[in-house]
């Protein structure tokens, strides 16, 4: 009531001076009194103004948040998360998501740059160790792959550690028997890309006996695995009997294992009958 009477007065009195009813010779007094009075009406018409255009958001959000939500008492519920959404979109806040935003891709760019440089220097470190140029292409290819600065190092360390253990059964090989070629020998151990390929060739040279029967074992784990996944037996009891394949000592082993994945077969279609 008492903002509504100031309302009220001040365009009284504004509508006074207008048509000259009120004497413009006002004291200072007055005058002052009078500037006083407009400025209030200001302000409360302003604020009234904000209340009026806060009522009618309220409003909007209410019936929004009715027609979304059945259940009338999480309607304040509602209200609240619209309230923080307001809160995220205030300048203050953008301003700090942009000014955030160039240091996370500064971080990035600078997590790219060390991953850059690990990877070239580890590419030179490859180079420069004693090995051939497809076990240096093998492990440089790995270096480029690498998605971090510790795996590019570690393809490093692999490639240098190759590198020693190469040199150190060289220098460990005994004179080479009649009929071994040294080039082939060479050759051997340059497509060697870790250390049972190195021992392999190492035993080729050392127990050339022992090394064919290695072989000819390998070939046929090699040859029965695949007789086994042309039996008639499920994937479950094929992956048995060639894992059994792998874990075979010799030849006699292997064939047991080949024999039992038939007797099972057999027995199946025994039973079908």
């Amino acid at each position: 009531m008492k903002n509504n009477k100031k309302l009220v007065m001040g365009s009284v009195i504004a509508l006074a001076l207008s048509v000259g009813v009120i004497a413009p010779n006002l004291t200072k007094a007055e005058e002052a009194a009078l500037e006083t009075s407009k400025l209030e009406i200001k302000n409360e018409a302003n604020n009234q103004i904000k209340k009026d255009v806060q009522a009618e958001l309220k409003k909007d959000d209410t019936k929004e948040a009715t027609e979304n939500k059945a259940d009338k008492e999480d309607i304040g519920k509602i209200l609240e998360k619209k309230d923080d959404k307001k809160e995220e979109i205030k300048p203050a806040n953008i301003a700090k998501v942009k000014k955030l935003a160039p240091v996370t891709l500064t971080n990035n760019k600078n997590d790219a740059k060390e991953l850059q440089k690990a990877k070239e220097s580890a590419k030179a470190n490859i180079n420069a160790a004693d090995l051939s140029d497809f076990q240096k292409a093998h492990f440089t290819q790995k270096v480029d792959n690498a998605t971090t600065k510790e795996e590019a190092k570690q393809y490093q360390i692999e490639a240098q550690d190759l590198a020693t253990y190469i040199s150190e059964v060289k220098f460990s090989l005994p004179d080479l028997k009649e009929g071994q070629d040294i080039n082939e020998i060479i050759n051997s151990f340059n497509k060697a890309l870790d250390k049972a390929q190195v021992d392999k060739v190492k035993k080729s040279v050392v127990d050339p006996e022992g090394f064919k029967e290695d072989q000819e074992l390998e070939n046929l784990k090699a040859q029965t695995k695949e007789e086994i996944d042309k039996l008639d037996l499920s994937q479950v009891q094929k992956d048995h009997f060639k894992s059994l394949v792998d874990e075979a000592k010799d030849k006699n082993a292997v064939n047991k294992v080949k024999e039992d994945a038939k007797e099972l077969l057999d027995a199946i279609i025994d039973a079908k009958f």
